[in-house]
């Protein structure tokens, strides 16, 4: 092989694992609301992140940021049973502009029957539900989504499938105490498996994570730790995140109750 096609190869694999690094990792609260413990009757939660460091032994912002692979800074809205019904995406820079906005429709059972970006025509996936009422297939455009659950109801399996290029990511929970201890990420094409591991705080909240098997690039990857502070209502308004005892991000949240 010559050396220009190997450069070129390594060029496309490069692009490719940046591109499944973005897709597969999640925010060490998994992915939106899915594992958060939010207490009370919450209205409106704003989410921000700063890049952070230590200045005369305490953690201080430096400026907005937000890694890639982590969730989007945002302002997600609640209706009075407790369920998301607008999200407002931010970019990970501080550029005073808006990302997206998600709009979030419900049945009269609060199943999720649609989502879609506020400016667009809506497309309505196709939905499917056991007789629990728990979600078993979603239906998109170009892909779909399994889902499968242990006997207490706890989500087990979420399968992403894209028929069109013949692959799959597989998200395996495993839990402790009904909190998610184990996430597995399995993407299939390229037998990879990137293993998120948590440990929390007697409320559910994350105060560690590490991920113990993932691409060579990101086995160093350190322990990640969390310290929190939290409001009246048990819920945290500020999390500072450190690795290797080094703060890097701080995060600041502002929450509006219905009562």
């Amino acid at each position: 092989m010559s050396n220009k096609l190997k450069i070129t190869g390594l060029l496309i694999g490069l692009i490719v694992v940046a591109i499944l690094i973005k897709f597969i990792f999640f925010n060490p609260r998994e992915i939106m609301f899915e594992d958060a413990i939010i207490y009370g009757k919450v209205k409106s939660i704003k989410e921000i992140s700063y890049e952070a460091e230590l200045r005369n032994n305490e953690p201080v912002k430096i400026k907005r940021w937000r890694r890639g692979h982590l969730t989007d800074d945002f302002h997600c809205f609640f209706n009075e049973a407790g369920l998301p019904i607008k999200r407002i995406i931010y970019p990970a820079a501080d550029t005073g502009t808006v990302s997206r906005t998600l709009l979030y429709k419900y049945n009269k059972r609060g199943q999720l029957i649609n989502y879609y970006h506020e400016n667009d025509i809506p497309t309505k996936p196709e939905y499917f539900f056991n007789q629990k009422g728990q979600l078993i297939k979603e239906m998109g455009s170009s892909n779909y989504i399994r889902y499968d659950y242990y006997p207490n109801g706890n989500l087990h399996h979420k399968t992403q499938v894209h028929p069109e290029f013949g692959d799959e990511f597989i998200n395996t929970y495993t839990y402790e105490n009904n909190f998610i201890k184990c996430l597995d990420i399995y993407y299939t094409v390229a037998d990879w498996h990137i293993i998120n591991v948590y440990e929390r705080d007697r409320s559910g909240n994350i105060v560690k994570y590490k991920l113990v098997n993932a691409l060579d690039e990101l086995k160093r990857e350190k322990w990640n730790e969390f310290e929190y502070k939290f409001d009246k209502y048990h819920n945290w308004t500020k999390c500072i995140h450190l690795r290797n005892k080094k703060p890097i991000y701080i995060i600041e949240r502002e929450i509006e109750y219905y009562d």
